[in-house]
């Protein structure tokens, strides 16, 4: 029997090549991976199985990775520019320092996922669930988080200029200073 394409990423991995761009890795088994620095530009990584992973300091610009299942995963310092992360399940996943710019989010669970200092700026992030998150210093500059859920998260010192969002869509989030709802930074808070 031939081995699958996740198989042969991990023992090409292990064998030291971090080149994968464009690897079709859809419903791929590979929870507790180590992808560490992997490149995964435009791989497809839609309903993959990859709870637990280290995936730090990664590229994964442009990847599809909608339903995927990344809850506890380490993306930190991964570069995720314009990755299509629609339906992902993230819950409790470490993006510290992550690039999300212009990445799609929508219908995600971020859960408890710590975010502190992403640069989500841009991004598409309609109806995700940041309950309990760590967005501490996170860039949203510009982002559509319509519908977002942030009860309990922490936002201090979270950049939400020109960001879409309903002001009470940050019911029950927690931040340090000023409340970012009376922020005069374009912010568009829409009713």
């Amino acid at each position: 029997m031939a081995p699958t394409e996740a198989e042969r990423v991990k023992r090409e991995y292990a064998a030291g090549r971090r080149g994968f761009a464009h690897v079709d890795l859809a419903d791929a088994e590979l929870d507790g991976v180590d992808l560490q620095g992997a490149d995964l530009s435009g791989a497809v990584l839609e309903r993959a199985q990859l709870r637990g992973a280290n995936l730090a300091m990664a590229t994964l610009v442009g990847a599809r990775c909608a339903g995927a299942h990344c809850e506890r995963a380490d993306f930190s310092g991964a570069d995720l520019t314009q990755a299509d992360l629609t339906g992902a399940h993230l819950s409790g996943a470490n993006l510290r320092g992550a690039t999300l710019r212009a990445a799609r989010l929508d219908g995600a669970d971020l859960s408890g996922a710590i975010l502190v200092s992403a640069d989500a700026a841009l991004a598409s992030a309609g109806q995700v669930d940041f309950a309990e998150a760590r967005l501490k210093a996170a860039q949203l500059t510009g982002a559509d988080l319509t519908g977002a859920d942030f009860q309990g998260a922490d936002i201090s010192g979270a950049e939400l200029a020109e960001a879409t969002l309903n002001p009470d869509d940050l019911e029950g989030a927690y931040w340090a200073g000023e409340d970012p709802r009376d922020a005069d930074g374009g912010t568009d808070l829409s009713e």
